[in-house]
């Protein structure tokens, strides 16, 4: 998955916290959603406006990045709402463990693993 399928994809499934996403659909969106932080931070260096309108694009990714980082914690087998953990320095350095991890290869409590259906998985079901 490229670039710009998977961010077609995170803001197509803006408030979809349910399901998987896969480790590319993540950290393309990731590098996305961190450029744009670090673009607004240096645009409040040389313009309030430019800043401003950093702000806002950080806004309108907030919620699709948050969705797409409970996915991908559904993708290696963990709740979304371990995002709890996202405290200062400690529990980022937790968070981005936890997110490194490879996917769960087979049918999980969240559903089959992306882009397979779950026909695959019928010998695997409990």
């Amino acid at each position: 998955m490229g670039f710009d399928e998977a961010v077609l994809k995170c803001l197509s499934k803006y408030t979809v916290f349910t399901g998987r996403a896969r480790p590319s659909e993540f950290w393309w969106f990731m590098l996305l959603y961190l450029s744009a932080l670090g673009l607004t931070f240096g645009a409040l260096a040389l313009s309030i406006g430019l800043a401003k309108a950093g702000l806002l694009l950080i806004a309108a990714l907030t919620a699709p990045a948050l969705a797409v980082m409970v996915r991908r914690m559904h993708d290696i087998g963990a709740a979304g709402w371990m995002l709890i953990f996202l405290v200062p320095i400690i529990g980022q350095i937790l968070m981005l463990a936890w997110l490194t991890r490879p996917s769960i290869r087979r049918l999980n409590r969240f559903g089959p693993e992306p882009g397979k259906t779950g026909d695959r998985y019928l010998l695997f079901a409990r």
